[in-house]
């Protein structure tokens, strides 16, 4: 979806959206694949206003002159941040020591200020990577706004219309710049002025240049810009339009959230719906405390229940809640649970395929026991809410939703699947001296160039501060809660069958899923029949619903180097442990990443300033 303030989003086509055309009355609730045969007139999204009343209280002085510094700011050669302020910008406050007047023949007068409460990396950062301007988000309102005022003041300008203009390198950290002003309740447009590659009297522009377009900016604290006549959008910008909904190819990560006050959220600039799961967090409960899983399931219901008092403005969405009314509770670490409840034993029968034994036979009923137990749990409190408040049950209460990143969280292994192995490193990327990143450093964890960043030869780079490094992998040695049970070491997950995962998947399906179960099923080729049979017997026998993806395992680990998830041995688990604590320099990860919100490092890193003046190709001589 594009929409007119030069934003995008990537959503479902069954998601929900509030529009209308400049002649509704009502807003009506329409899925994404309905949104462009909504009306013959242009549509908008629901306006929304957001309250931001949290975040770090930061000094206003510090913040706008943080904004100053990124906006005209470089280092020195010792890496210190300082700013240099031309002819009427000489005049800003700023948080610093300001030289005298400098006047040289072949440049305009001009002030530097310098001993800045910030870092040069810090500064080098907030210019050169979108994700660094995460920071700024967790300030407070009046933090925020400081900062973009000095953004304003040294590469902004007025508009003819009483708004103001601010001119930002690369479309990224423009748009994380309108998602601040967003987040302060004030609306922008993000349009591109010139294109990289662009002439200009400088040279030759390096990267694509925006400029944000702000009429509503009377509580922006310029001190150069005029802002004392900035008022809301009376026509243009007054609403979020939506230009074009177009297909994306391919299979994408999707998410969900969940608001249980207005069940809507804002996603970018566009306020939209939310969905009707909740999901349980297995590998966080004792398997033996029966009272504890049942207020989890409890809670669970309870919060997809109450979603059943929305009121659709679409007669047919509403017609269809009133006739299948639907809600879902899912859970993950599935796995784990199982793990903690059986025991090794347990998994060693996995390894045997899950044969039909006696053994086999009484692992199996207990496992049903839990999933009967759980499924009874959800359906009795959602049916019961239902009952109390005059709404019709759903005859659909449960299901396991995709829950890959989600479970990342707690360490369980997603949804009902087996983990990758016992022990791993779980790489994620970030952006170049990403804030977390150093302070993931700091931590001690390990830092490598990201499978992106190559020489001329094709080959991975190694050294993660290479100029040509533009991507980092953080490296985190993980190991599942049950690692360390004895006799755990001797069983190869990676050999589970697949018939052993379609009988697990089965298991999910029939004791607890009503709804459908998220599932992937890993195969080698030599599977390919017996999996096949097995499906077609399923299904001939009524045995469940069955929707699986199918993919191929790949054994040769080493053809794929830096993988997102790479199993490792126990010893090389301890190992990266030991090294993590040698490199540690701070044993509080909060404290770490203070240190580059805050900017206290000075330590050296990439090329210095990044305005676009300075990001021409060097003259070379002649």
């Amino acid at each position: 979806m594009k929409f007119a303030d030069g934003t995008y989003l990537d959503a479902t086509e069954y998601h929900r959206f509030f529009v209308k055309d400049r002649f509704g009355k009502v807003y009506q609730e329409v899925q994404t694949k309905d949104l462009m045969d909504t009306s013959r007139y242009s549509i908008h999204t629901e306006p929304f206003a957001i309250q931001y009343e949290d975040g770090m209280n930061i000094d206003s002085s510090y913040a706008y002159t943080l904004g100053v510094a990124v906006g005209d700011g470089t280092t020195d050669q010792n890496d210190h941040a300082k700013v240099r302020l031309y002819e009427g910008k000489m005049a800003l406050s700023v948080a610093g020591n300001k030289s005298h007047e400098r006047n040289y023949d072949y440049l305009p007068v001009f002030t530097d200020v310098t001993n800045l409460s910030f870092s040069g990396e810090f500064l080098k950062s907030l210019k050169v990577n979108p994700e660094a301007l995460n920071v700024i988000a967790s300030w407070n309102r009046q933090a925020i706004l400081h900062f973009i005022a000095g953004l304003a003041d040294t590469d902004g300008s007025n508009t003819h219309s009483n708004g103001i203009r601010i001119y930002i390198s690369d479309r990224d950290r423009a748009f994380r710049v309108q998602l601040l002003l967003t987040k302060c309740g004030i609306r922008s447009s993000l349009n591109l002025c010139a294109h990289q590659g662009a002439v200009t009297n400088y040279g030759v522009r390096s990267r694509d240049l925006y400029y944000l377009q702000i009429t509503e900016c009377g509580e922006i604290p310029c001190q150069r810009l005029d802002v004392s006549k900035g008022t809301k959008a009376k026509h243009k910008g007054k609403w979020q339009v939506i230009r074009s909904v177009e297909e994306l190819s391919g299979l994408h990560d999707t998410y969900c959230f969940n608001e249980p006050e207005f069940h809507k959220g804002v996603f970018g600039n566009t306020l939209t719906g939310n969905c009707n799961l909740s999901e349980i967090h297995l590998n966080q409960i004792d398997p033996y405390n029966f009272k504890e899983q049942e207020e989890a399931f409890t809670a669970g219901a309870l919060s997809v229940a109450v979603l059943l008092n929305h009121k659709f403005t679409e007669p047919r969405y509403q017609y269809s809640r009133e006739l299948d009314p639907i809600v879902g509770v899912s859970f993950t670490g599935l796995f784990d649970f199982f793990v903690h409840a059986f025991g090794v034993e347990w998994l060693r029968w996995w390894v045997e395929g899950r044969p039909q034994t006696e053994q086999g036979m009484a692992f199996k009923q207990r496992e049903e026991e839990y999933l009967s137990g759980w499924c009874e749990i959800v359906n009795g409190v959602v049916w019961d809410y239902c009952d109390r408040h005059s709404l019709k049950r759903p005859n659909r209460c449960t299901t396991v939703q995709p829950s890959g990143t989600k479970s990342l969280l707690t360490g369980a292994s997603p949804g009902w699947h087996p983990p990758k192995s016992q022990r791993f490193i779980r790489r994620i990327t970030f952006g170049k001296n990403d804030p977390v990143a150093l302070a993931c450093i700091d931590y001690g964890y390990n830092v490598i160039p990201s499978q992106s960043d190559k020489d001329e030869h094709g080959n991975l780079l190694n050294n993660p501060f290479d100029e040509r490094c533009t991507e980092w992998l953080v490296e985190i040695p993980v190991a599942v809660s049950w690692a360390d049970l004895p006799g755990a070491d001797e069983i190869d997950i990676n050999k589970f069958s697949a018939a052993a995962q379609m009988d697990f998947y089965m298991q999910v399906q029939k004791f607890y899923v009503r709804h459908n179960t998220s599932a992937t099923i890993e195969l080698r080729e030599n599977e390919i029949e017996s999996l096949g049979t097995r499906i077609y017997e399923a299904i001939r026998d009524d045995e469940g619903y069955i929707s699986a993806a199918l993919l191929a395992r790949f054994d040769a680990l080493e053809t794929f180097p830096r993988l997102p998830f790479e199993p490792v041995s126990k010893e090389t688990y301890e190992t990266m442990l030991k090294d993590v604590l040698v490199r540690r320099q701070i044993d509080d990860f909060k404290v770490a990443l203070s240190r580059y919100d805050l900017g206290e490092m000075m330590d050296s890193g990439p090329a210095g300033c990044d305005s676009d003046k300075c990001l021409m190709p060097e003259t070379k001589a002649m």
